[in-house]
């Protein structure tokens, strides 16, 4: 099967490199079966602790499928870089992980199988609303939901019990802002054990909190909507979380990392999702709660995570992956990836269901799935593109954070002028006429 792409010269030059590797790679494997045996090669992300975990479910798998052989390939550092080379040189893996970033890129280019046999009706109505939403593309699936949820608040119990903090109080940003200099030892806090009371959030969950929206349609943008009063109040919030003398210093978190500091008790509110779990289990003397991020004006607001395991539409051994991915994302296989402490299952029996709630630690842990009900993640794009949105994002919230000098007007309107000259760029692309400015 082949396929059109159209890259940079950067682009066009990174992806030969990495072609490169993933031809040696390529050498490396075992041959994808003989006479008795069907090899499937399974890519995924992760840890070392990841590994084993993956394992178990694939030793699971092979002892119901004895004619079924799993070859993994673990990639850590660019993994959408390594996988997009691979198809470009016709050696993807049969059976991948895929994130929510790649999902609508890669299905959009016809590199993923539509698994709709996979999700039968009653499996699809069983998904939790933000994941469907996320996964669902035009009423087809081009991979299978494994994981989902978004980021809560990491709650250090000792330190707020010293301060005389209900955990249950913290349900406003005003909340959270009046609890810090009881909680931050720094800035002459009168906290006990921690010295910084909050790490800043990330940006976009802040926007989204304060009602603020990236484009008029998340699934087929149209217009730019991020310049109004609800970004520019959530941009000057930010900026004065960044700058008090209650939060972690940026310089600090990229240099020791939040959930060390957390972990360490060095803060007293963190914000992350279950996948660092795991990195947080063990320590002696270390109690700790979620609970969800407040929404300004009243409820709760994240930014949507999801992993997918998707099978490359080239690959030659679809039967076989089928029954792989089948058993992975059923019960039986998530079972043993929710066991490992990193995931939380997308099924609503499965979210809310007596095992993964009776897990421990933490106590709430219904919070995590309550990230996945209507209204409760946000996610910048539903489409193609959303990798660069992305970047977009992420550069303009940098600028907010290390040019104080720059007000937060300015950073707005690049960042506007950035996403208007993102949305033509793809405009051109697709060569469909619409407009891409809201207006002033």
């Amino acid at each position: 099967m082949h396929f059109l792409f159209r890259f940079s010269s950067r682009t066009t030059t990174r992806l030969c490199l990495f072609t490169a590797t993933c031809v040696i790679l390529g050498a490396c494997v075992p041959k994808r079966g003989d006479s008795h045996t069907t090899t499937l090669l399974y890519a995924f992300w992760g840890s070392v602790e990841q590994q084993r975990i993956e394992r178990q479910v694939i030793e699971a798998f092979e002892r119901e499928n004895p004619g079924i052989r799993i070859v993994t390939l673990p990639i850590g550092a660019r993994y959408s870089d390594k996988l997009q080379a691979m198809f470009v040189g016709n050696v993807a893996p049969d059976v991948m992980a895929v994130g929510l970033p790649n999902y609508w890129d890669w299905s959009s280019k016809g590199l993923l199988e539509r698994l709709d046999d996979l999700l039968p009706p009653e499996r699809v109505d069983n998904l939790m609303p933000a994941v469907r939403r996320a996964f669902e593309k035009q009423g087809h699936f081009y991979a299978v939901p494994v994981h989902a949820g978004g980021h809560v608040m990491f709650l250090n119990l000792k330190a707020l019990r010293e301060a005389g903090i209900d955990p249950d109080s913290l349900t406003s940003w005003d909340a959270i802002l009046a609890a810090a200099p009881k909680l931050a030892v720094r800035g002459g806090g009168t906290g006990r054990s921690t010295q910084y009371a909050f790490m800043v959030p990330q940006a976009l969950s802040v926007v989204w909190s304060f009602g603020g929206k990236l484009f008029d349609n998340p699934f087929a943008p149209r217009a730019v909507t991020i310049k109004s009063p609800e970004t520019l109040e959530a941009l000057r919030f930010l900026r004065s979380l960044y700058s008090s003398r209650y939060s972690v210093p940026y310089d600090v978190l990229g240099d020791q990392g939040g959930y060390t500091l957390f972990r360490d008790g060095k803060i007293a509110i963190y914000f992350n999702g279950r996948w660092v779990t795991p990195e947080l289990v063990g320590i002696k003397d270390f109690e700790w709660d979620v609970r969800p991020i407040p929404k300004a004006g009243g409820g709760a607001v994240t930014h949507l995570f999801g992993s997918a395991l998707g099978i490359w539409s080239g690959s030659r051994n679809k039967e076989a992956a089928k029954k792989f991915v089948d058993f992975y994302t059923s019960g039986r296989g998530v079972e043993i990836l929710v066991a490992g402490g990193r995931y939380t299952p997308v099924f609503r029996d499965m979210a809310y269901g007596k095992e993964f709630l009776s897990l421990r630690p933490p106590a709430s842990m219904k919070f995590f799935s309550y990230s996945m009900e209507a209204g409760q993640a946000e996610y910048p794009l539903f489409a193609s593109g959303s990798l660069q949105v992305t970047e977009i994002i992420r550069s303009r919230m940098e600028q907010l954070i290390s040019q104080p000098e720059v007000s937060e007007e300015r950073v707005l309107e690049g960042l506007y002028e950035d996403l208007v000259h993102w949305l033509d760029r793809r405009k051109r692309s697709e060569g469909v006429p619409h407009p891409t400015k809201t207006k002033e």
